[in-house]
């Protein structure tokens, strides 16, 4: 049995990572010391003779989320293989202390986000997150009408983790410059890559309120267009790569914007990506300029093929099998 073992199971990830590998045939068990604020589908611990017992039962357990907390449990791990995974602030802001703390004990670390590679963890490898698939189906637009064009960070303080101000300033000026006459449209800097009597046709539906999981899958699957993070060009230091909303989106039957500096590097070890890459302001006017010029067709044939590529690359069993042939080897 391989076991995720979490202080907290953010985003659910190693739930996500037990499914992956129980879709391909390997036993696993997601467990965590506390609930999650979200939907908590892990399991949480009870007793320290029912941690110890599923310790025991596993061959393999993996430490997730880079959390200090895992390293101080009274647990025997005596005889067992040994996982960090690293994904997300906690590492990002502190990646030298916890390669201090994890190397040592460790015989491989999985790293999620590519802007985290190569910060000196201990044989790492590269393991992006799935999702569900069959439980998420997508909604393909008819394309009749204005498109909808999506912002959900959950972003209840307003700290612009996911460049949210920087993403709402390119969208209010492509609002705007839809709204021009044609004469003025003339005065823009970059009004001359659109063609004047093009309206640029799309709503902007932008919220910061926590929800549900249920009701994010359902705002999302309204959407044709969604924009899922701009961190590399905001102003906020916690800099980063798309997360598990960009593959939610995909499998939803969106168009996905979102920041990706790893790009080739993905290309090289997973394939074609379809995500549309904005890592800058201007970059993110560019990509969506040219998505809201493009005629239905086109968009309807990328909002299948990012869909296809989710399924491909990120679904439950893609990422099983990946797993599967790295846990079951370490």
């Amino acid at each position: 049995m391989i076991l995720f073992l979490s202080v907290e199971d953010n985003a659910n990830a190693g739930y996500m990572f037990a499914q992956c590998l129980e879709s391909v045939g390997v036993r696993a068990k997601s467990l965590a010391m506390r609930a999650t604020r979200i939907a908590n589908k892990t399991e949480v611990v009870s007793s320290k003779a029912q941690l110890q017992g599923a310790v025991d039962a596993a061959k393999t357990v993996v430490l997730m989320h880079s959390h200090p907390g895992l390293m101080g449990l009274q647990v025997d791990f005596t005889g067992k293989k040994l996982v960090a995974f690293h994904g997300g602030s906690i590492y990002r802001s502190n990646h030298e202390i916890v390669n201090r703390a994890f190397n040592p004990v460790v015989d491989m670390c999985m790293i999620q986000t590519g802007e985290l590679l190569d910060k000196g963890a201990k044989n790492e490898v590269w393991v992006l997150p799935a999702v569900d698939t069959e439980e998420i189906q997508p909604v393909f637009s008819t394309m009749e009408g204005p498109l909808v064009v999506g912002h959900f960070p959950r972003d209840q303080y307003g700290i612009g983790l996911k460049g949210t101000p920087e993403i709402g300033r390119v969208m209010l000026e492509l609002i705007e410059w839809g709204s021009m006459s044609n004469k003025d449209k003339s005065s823009v800097a970059w009004g001359g890559v659109v063609p004047k009597e093009h309206q640029l046709n799309f709503l902007y539906w932008h919220e910061n309120r926590l929800v549900s999981w249920e009701k994010n899958m359902t705002r999302l699957g309204k959407c044709d267009i969604y924009i899922e993070s701009l961190s590399q060009g905001s102003a906020h230091p916690n800099k980063h790569d798309w997360s598990i909303t960009a593959i939610e989106a995909a499998a939803s039957g969106c168009i996905v914007v979102t920041n990706f500096t790893c790009l080739e590097r993905y290309e090289i070890e997973y394939g074609k990506c379809p995500l549309q890459v904005a890592n800058t302001e201007q970059a993110l006017r560019s990509v969506m300029i040219k998505l809201l010029t493009m005629n239905k067709r086109e968009l309807s044939k990328l909002q299948r093929a990012t869909r296809n590529w989710v399924i491909k690359h990120h679904s439950l069993n893609a990422v099983g099998l990946k797993l599967k042939g790295l846990l079951l080897e370490v």
